[in-house]
């Protein structure tokens, strides 16, 4: 299984804020600012999880969520959001997100979910 989490923020300061975390769990964080930049490493990489933030300089996360459906990946999608509401939560996981965090994330928070997302992708390849 893959090491690596592809973080999709447009925000320099998100995206370091995200790669810390996952660092932090062990993991290699690779960095995308646009949607359309995350499509060569979802060709070309296996990722444990994507971590994208809810809005993105060129669409949102479904735009990834699609982007990784399309490929026909198996890889979890985990949104981030400055919005911190049970409604952007539940609308988020309608459209095909594994879970949901507000930013900033804790530690703990990205830990769990990278877990989550790492038997969501065994499972799902089973």
């Amino acid at each position: 299984m893959s090491k690596a989490v592809l973080v999709v923020s447009g925000d320099s300061s998100h995206r370091d804020t995200l790669a810390a975390a996952v660092q932090g769990c062990g993991l290699e964080a690779r960095l995308c600012a646009r949607t359309r930049e995350a499509w060569e490493p979802l060709v070309r990489d296996d990722f444990l999880a994507v971590l994208s933030e809810d809005a993105l300089p060129d669409g949102d996360f479904t735009s990834v969520i699609c982007a990784v459906k399309l490929l026909r990946l198996n890889t979890p999608v985990i949104v981030v959001s400055p919005r911190d509401d049970w409604e952007s939560c539940l609308a988020a996981l309608d459209r095909g997100a594994t879970d949901y965090l507000a930013y900033p994330p804790y530690a703990g928070e990205v830990e769990r979910s990278l877990a989550t997302a790492g038997k969501v992708a065994v499972v799902a390849a089973a």
